[in-house]
């Protein structure tokens, strides 16, 4: 007769192997009540496969399924398929792990809270901007959902749909959110005065990506030096040596 630590450290030590060696617990060892909470506790965390090597109670069950994914977001992929498209589970998992959308059916990445969580969780991270391609053909084309995302991260931006990109609100709140992103928006604003003095405003060197006829404009140019004054190295001659900009 196994002790539960017994048949815990016999699963740790199946799953490392990749082998089922113990016959004896076969049975029973993937559906015993206590061997799955203390997993649950424990091991989980570490490993979202050992998930998967629950009994499908376990894996159907919406409380103990949400607790796993609240552990460990990739243990999303081993739920049942029914349990794959709860929506409470899903942000569960995204909160704990941003890939775990990469197991997202089309409707939970077309779902606007899904998508917005998505983005929160990716603003300040320097991976993962391929999970923004994965995101639902209806959001991308959605402006209401898009001005809220780049209240997060400009980066999103060049995902969303053509009509947006081209949309006057879009760029201005993508430019004021990170000046930088004028680099992206369409040749038809970059020579509006508007979207370059908030780009400025936001980021000063975001001029280095400005045509001349901005790189010379007086309000443009002392809004990228308040903001950064080394973005002067980007601005015209007349500009650098003007006294008030220089200063």
């Amino acid at each position: 007769m196994y002790s539960i630590d017994e048949k815990i450290k016999a699963i740790l030590k199946i799953d490392r192997c990749g082998k089922y060696a113990i016959d004896e617990m076969s049975g029973d060892l993937f559906s015993d009540v206590d061997i799955a909470n203390r997993l649950l506790a424990r091991a989980i965390k570490d490993d979202p496969k050992i998930f998967g090597m629950l009994s499908g109670d376990f894996r159907n069950d919406p409380d103990f399924s949400l607790k796993a994914v609240e552990k460990n977001g990739l243990a999303f992929e081993y739920l049942s398929d029914i349990l794959k498209s709860d929506k409470k589970i899903a942000l569960a998992a995204l909160k704990n792990n941003f890939a775990s959308c990469e197991f997202f059916d089309s409707e939970l990445m077309n779902d606007f809270d899904v998508g917005i969580e998505l983005v929160k969780q990716l603003a300040n991270k320097s991976g993962g901007l391929d999970s923004f391609k994965s995101l639902g053909v209806n959001l991308l084309g959605d402006k209401d959902f898009a001005l809220i995302e780049l209240k997060y991260t400009s980066d999103i931006y060049p995902y969303l749909s053509k009509e947006l990109r081209d949309d006057y609100d879009i760029c201005y709140a993508a430019v004021t959110r990170h000046g930088w992103a004028i680099e992206h928006i369409g040749l038809k604003y970059r020579w509006n005065k508007q979207i370059c003095l908030a780009a400025a405003m936001s980021d000063g060197s975001a001029v280095q990506f400005m045509n001349w006829r901005f790189r010379g404009d007086y309000d443009v140019a002392m809004a990228a030096v308040l903001s950064e004054g080394h973005s002067i190295q980007f601005l015209t001659k007349k500009l650098k040596n003007d006294k008030n900009i220089a200063l």
